[in-house]
């Protein structure tokens, strides 16, 4: 008997989020208006913050923040190493300089250690990711941006459903931005979301993301085109009602691939920041002969992911000069670009599923132990 792909992940959409939808159009407010706002505001709740302004992606979420935070040609960020190319492409859209820093090994979030070396008189700020949902750390980070003057930017893209000491993970630093592309926790299709601790900084947002108007047909800055429709935070409202049975679904599955590859022996990332919680966005193993064991798992019905497979300043764009950048030595990265392998993971992934995924990944585990031999 044929058994079905097992996807790297699968959206948890259906009739609620279509229900939603057509509500939408019969209220015929279709652009920004007042789902947008109510979507903001469940958000702010969700993740106690002050403020949430919904935009168009996360993409132009990072965009937007970095304006906001007085970013420009001249200045240079740190970045981590290991991330989504977006996050250092911010950077390199407000013309400034991405900083390429290496990532801590147990959790490859951006190393607090390192910041100082990174450090020079057209350092502006930093901007961080928790990976995959493994929480960073957020207080050594913002305290060393604090000490020396920079902003400390949180890309939460990954963040969501995760928490850091007593607060939502992905709110820890003043300004935070977050993505619900199809892949994320919870999706708007699109869309992502800038939050805030500071009035002055969402008031800017808001200008920002609706073509720089302070009023109508008053441009007071150079905006963009980043408002989120009302089709789009329908969609959100819905999904932000399931997030806990997501959030469940995600660490049921987290879980019992960790008792297996713990007993098999399988390096994993770990969460090494006390009195927090990962957000179980990506699941990595990291495996040798890595691309080969994608491709196995990839024979076998199973799809993953590589995330992400190189440092960033190996990218064209930044190899070949098209975008200003400098790197600090990156060996951790460059070591975990080559073993990094993130298998599915979604709420509604059966036991089954994760059963031939273990085996799978355990007989290629197996494989490689007695060749090397």
């Amino acid at each position: 008997m044929m058994q079905d792909d097992i996807p790297w992940s699968r959206p948890e959409v259906g009739d609620d989020e279509l229900n939603a939808i057509a509500a939408a159009f019969k209220d015929d407010w279709l652009t920004m208006g007042p789902r947008v706002a109510r979507f903001e505001q469940a958000m702010a709740q969700r993740m106690q913050v002050e403020h949430a302004v919904a935009v168009s992606s996360g993409s132009v979420a990072l965009d937007i923040a970095l304006k906001v935070l007085g970013v420009g040609p001249g200045d240079e960020v740190i970045v981590p190493a290991i991330t989504y190319f977006a996050t250092a492409a911010a950077v390199s859209r407000v013309g400034a300089t991405a900083v390429f820093v290496d990532v801590d090994s147990r959790n490859l979030s951006l190393n607090p250690q390192l910041i100082l070396e990174a450090v020079s008189p057209r350092t502006k700020g930093l901007v961080y990711i928790d990976y995959g949902g493994l929480p960073a750390d957020s207080q050594r980070l913002i305290e060393l941006a604090d000490q020396l003057g920079l902003f400390a930017l949180q890309d939460a893209a990954h963040s969501l459903g995760g928490r850091y000491q007593s607060a939502p993970l992905g709110s820890q630093a003043s300004i935070s931005t977050m993505s619900f592309h199809m892949a994320k926790t919870m999706t708007t299709i699109e869309g992502g979301m800038i939050f805030a601790h500071n009035q002055a900084d969402a008031d800017a947002m808001r200008v920002y993301r609706n073509q720089g108007e302070s009023g109508k047909y008053l441009h007071a800055r150079l905006g963009y085109n980043a408002r989120m429709n009302d089709i789009m935070a329908a969609v959100g409202l819905s999904q932000l009602g399931k997030l806990d049975r997501f959030l469940e679904g995600r660490r049921r599955v987290a879980d019992a691939y960790q008792r297996h590859f713990d007993a098999a022996g399988i390096d994993t990332l770990a969460n090494p920041i006390a009195n927090s919680d990962a957000a179980h966005f990506l699941y990595t193993i990291l495996i040798d002969d890595r691309d080969q064991v994608a491709q196995e798992l990839k024979h076998q019905g199973i799809d993953t992911r590589i995330c992400y497979p190189m440092p960033l300043y190996r990218q064209e764009v930044y190899a070949n000069g098209h975008a200003p950048c400098r790197a600090l030595p990156c060996p951790v990265s460059e070591a975990v670009s080559q073993r990094v392998l993130n298998l599915p993971l979604f709420p509604s992934m059966s036991q089954a599923q994760i059963d031939r995924v273990v085996q799978a990944v355990e007989r290629q585990h197996r494989q490689r132990l007695v060749s090397g031999l």
